[in-house]
Parts: C-alpha cells; sequence; structure tokens
C-alpha cells in the first residue's frame, strides 16, 4: 500500500533566514555586516484566517504566514507579521492605543516600444503626478475594481 500524501500543514514551507535581511536589492550575495547565512531556516506557518481567493483569479488563492526558527518553533524577529502583531499588541496594551492597519501597493506602468524594444514607463513625472494619474484612470479604475 502506498502512504497518502501529506497536507501542506504536514510539510512546510522553508526559506533561509538570510533571504528575509541578508541580501541586498541590487545583488544576490549576503551582506556581511547582517550576520546571517543560508544555514539558519525559517518555516513559514500559514494564518488559516488570512487565506482569500483572489477576485482577478478565481482559481487561486492567498495567505499570509508567520516565518518561525525550524529548530525550536520560536517565531523569528525578522518576521515582519509577528512584529507588526507584537507592536499592536503592546501598544493596546500599555498605552490602550488600537491602529487600523493595511498594505499600500505600488506599481508603475509601462508600455510596450517597438522602436526600442524595452519597455517603456508611461510617465516620467514626479511620483503620483494628478495628470497622469487622470490620463490613466480607465485602467487604474479596472485594476482596482479586480482587486475588490
Amino acid at each position: 500500500s502506498s502512504a497518502s500524501p501529506g497536507t501542506p500543514l504536514d510539510s512546510p514551507t522553508s526559506i533561509a533566514e538570510v533571504c528575509f535581511a541578508g541580501l541586498p536589492t541590487h545583488a544576490d550575495v549576503v551582506v556581511p555586516s547582517s550576520n546571517l547565512s543560508a544555514r539558519n531556516v525559517l518555516t513559514l506557518q500559514p494564518d488559516l484566517e488570512s487565506l482569500r481567493i483572489l477576485p482577478y483569479a478565481p482559481r487561486t488563492a492567498m495567505i499570509m504566514c508567520t516565518a518561525h526558527n525550524q529548530l525550536t518553533n520560536e517565531l523569528s524577529p525578522l518576521c515582519t507579521r509577528g512584529l507588526l502583531k507584537r507592536v499592536l499588541h503592546e501598544a493596546s496594551q500599555g498605552m490602550g492605543v488600537e491602529f487600523c492597519v493595511g498594505a499600500e501597493l505600488e506599481f508603475q506602468l509601462f508600455y510596450s516600444d517597438a522602436k526600442c524594444g524595452f519597455p517603456q514607463p508611461v510617465d516620467t513625472t514626479t511620483f503620483a503626478n494628478a495628470v497622469t494619474l487622470n490620463e490613466r484612470e480607465d485602467f487604474i479604475s479596472a485594476v482596482y475594481d479586480q482587486l475588490g
């Protein structure tokens, strides 16, 4: 008889600790001063309450995870979700302050330029130029509608 496959929760996803904070954005090398290495491994534990079907891709879901030390199962100090949860708890318990927190998604629009063969930015003006936002309103509205 063959063994039944484990559930995703039985087979944690792992990631090298250095990938959280020890790699610069411009190169695939470890930042020596980070004191991180690929030897230390974190496991990602899903937060089932965060499971969401993507409105723009109904056959796809997303789930948020917390990062834990693979050997001790302790929440990693590099886990941004864990840090946020701790700070919110401390603010609530210690100061009686509560926050409503959300994500800010940033993106840049490009168009295909057949002349040079490379994608080109739709605009080269300063950040959040109202003229550009108005000119691209139909596209931005469509993206917004898909995100729900």
